[in-house]
Formats: C-alpha cells, sequence, structure tokens
C-alpha cells in the first residue's frame, strides 16, 4: 500500500520571515486597515542558485606621520592586511578551492563537470585550474591537519580498523591497491597501499595501544602485543548466519534474536558512564554470551563445516576471545 504523503520538518534549514503587504492604494480603495498581529502562514522552500563573483580587494596604504618613524628619503607605509588565500598571488579563494574538493570527493563531479558548471554560471577556468586548488588543499591537509588526526587516534584508547580494494585503473594492471583505515569516536584516518598483506597493516596501525577492533581478517592478529588488544565486531558474525538462513532457518533464528539482544543491550547504553556500561554488560549481556557460546559448541559437531551455518559457527567460535572483549572495556 502506498503511504501518504506527508511533509518532512527541515529544522537544518535556515527560516527567513518574508511579509507581503497590500499596496497603500489598495488599502484606500477597499477601505481596509491591517489586523494586528494577524498573518496566513504558509511555507515555501526555495534555492539560491549557484553565483561566482570577482571580488576585487583594494588594500588602503598608510604612509606613516610620526616624526620619530617617518623619513622624507624612506617613508614608512604600511598597507592593510588583504584575504587569505591558498597561494600567495591566486586568484581563487579558500573556500573557492574548499567548494571543489567537496564536489569532486564527496559528491563525485568530476573536474571536467564542474567547468562546464561553472562555465554555465559565467565562470570560464579549465580542469587544470581546479586541480591546482586540490593540489595546494591536499598539500596543507597533508602537512598540518592529517598529523593532528593521527595523534587523535594514537590517544584514543579504542579504535577501529578496517581495510577495503580500491581498483587500479592503470592500463593492463594486475593488482589492486588497498585503502586502510581506522578510526575513533571523533576521527578517521585513511591511507592507501599496494598491500593487504601484514608489512601494511604494521606500517598503517603501528603505535597504536588500548583496544583495536576489526573483522576476522587474520592479518590483524599480528598487532597484538602487550599494549594493544585485538577485538572482534558481532556485525560480521551475524552476517555469517544471514546467509546460513534460508537452509538452517530455526538455528540461525535463535543466533540472531540473541545477537539482536545485545545490539539493544548496547543501544539502551549510549551515553551512560563507563561504571553504568560495565556493571549493565556484565548483568544482561554475559549471560547471552554464555548461551551462544553454549548452543554453538553443541551444534558445531554435528553441522558440515562447508555448510553456511558450519562456516558461521565456526567462525563465530574462532573469534569468541575478540568478540567478548568488550565486557571488561567501557
Amino acid at each position: 500500500k502506498r503511504e501518504r504523503f506527508g511533509r518532512t520538518e527541515q529544522p537544518a534549514l535556515p527560516r527567513v520571515e518574508i511579509v507581503h503587504e497590500l499596496s497603500a492604494s489598495e488599502i484606500n480603495e477597499q477601505g481596509l486597515k491591517p489586523m494586528a498581529g494577524q498573518f496566513e502562514v504558509s511555507e515555501l522552500i526555495n534555492v539560491t542558485p549557484a553565483k561566482f563573483v570577482v571580488e576585487e580587494h583594494r588594500r588602503q596604504k598608510y604612509v606613516a606621520v610620526n616624526p620619530e618613524t617617518a623619513s622624507i628619503d624612506a617613508p614608512v607605509i604600511v598597507t592593510a592586511p588583504g584575504p587569505l588565500k591558498l597561494k600567495e598571488g591566486s586568484r581563487y579563494s579558500i573556500e573557492f578551492g574548499i567548494e571543489c574538493g567537496i564536489s569532486k570527493f564527496q559528491w563525485h563531479l568530476p573536474l571536467d563537470r564542474q567547468v562546464r558548471m561553472m562555465k554555465a554560471h559565467g565562470l570560464d577556468c579549465t580542469s587544470h585550474v581546479l586541480y591546482a586548488q586540490l593540489d595546494t588543499i591536499s598539500w596543507y591537509l597533508k602537512g598540518q591537519v592529517i598529523p593532528g588526526i593521527a595523534n587523535r587516534i594514537k590517544a584514543s584508547r579504542v579504535n577501529i580498523g578496517d581495510e577495503t580494494y580500491l581498483e587500479n585503473l592503470a592500463k593492463n594492471a594486475k593488482s589492486r591497491f588497498w585503502l586502510w583505515s581506522v578510526m575513533c569516536k571523533d576521527a578517521v584516518l585513511f591511507d592507501v597501499f599496494d598491500s593487504r598483506a601484514k608489512r601494511a597493516a604494521q606500517e598503517f596501525l603501528k603505535d597504536l595501544e588500548g583496544v583495536l577492533l576489526t573483522d576476522g581478517y587474520y592479518v590483524y592478529k599480528s598487532l597484538a602485543s602487550d599494549t594493544l588488544v585485538l577485538a572482534n565486531d558481532w556485525a560480521h558474525v551475524r552476517r555469517k548466519f544471514i546467509a546460513a538462513e534460508k537452509t538452517h532457518s530455526a538455528e540461525t533464528e535463535w543466533f540472531l534474536d540473541h545477537i539482536r539482544a545485545l545490539f539493544k543491550i548496547e543501544e539502551d547504553l549510549k551515553l551512560r558512564g563507563a561504571a553504568e556500561i560495565l556493571a549493565t554488560r556484565e548483568l544482561l549481556s554475559r549471560p547471552v554470551l554464555e548461551a551462544i557460546e553454549k548452543r554453538a559448541n553443541e551444534l558445531v559437531g554435528k553441522t558440515l563445516p562447508q555448510s553456511p551455518l558450519g562456516k558461521a559457527l565456526r567462525y563465530l567460535l574462532k573469534l569468541w576471545v575478540g568478540l567478548t572483549v568488550f565486557i571488561g572495556n567501557a
């Protein structure tokens, strides 16, 4: 059944009040007078099209008039500061470069397409110009911003690590690139390597301490140390059991219900203090974990290893230690 359409509230949009009034002649002709504070109110969502302008910045010059500093042969001249720029002498603002980068990397608009869109709004430039803006911004981020992000992650007690492939679009390329990521609650860092091997993990995630949450990829085991505890996430376990639903519906439904119960406990613990989180997990989550482990051990010997359920059970038990790290860590 098709749902009835309703209005969506827009709390994030700025609101502008526009008052519509009759002209003085219309009021007089019809013999009207305003009703104090009485309006018929409606909303209209509007758009401001993109607009590019050339700002002419005129920096006032000043000459020293203080007899102690002024000199007839070499007068002291002071010029008012101008706007910040990506590069000295650049014609493009920092905001222009940022907008170009957001359009490309967040909204996936190629530079050539941006050039055509800008031309439609009266700005004539080239993709080389846009690339130069991004190149300068990336140089600044690499030297001034990324080290701060890396330090923020290193200082975090709990981080999440993951990796995924990027297609190598070079002609006749035989291998992929690998995008590695690590994040804490308020920062994320990416880097690209030509490998998914242990050396890439050790180079990218070196110096981490505390707890690192990952999937079951075996390479992460090489990072475990006295100062770094490896934990595993339940989302990947859940996927394994979902894959087994068609062949073992009753068994998988039991495990999915219990995993759902763990997720519900965590949802209710958001914004709670560490002491309350640990106490609640011990009281509510531990019994669920014990039931899951017992049931998995009962079934694993009775299930074909290569069946979807067999794979899910073995994946679960193989990662059991990492899956229970959260009990003692808030």
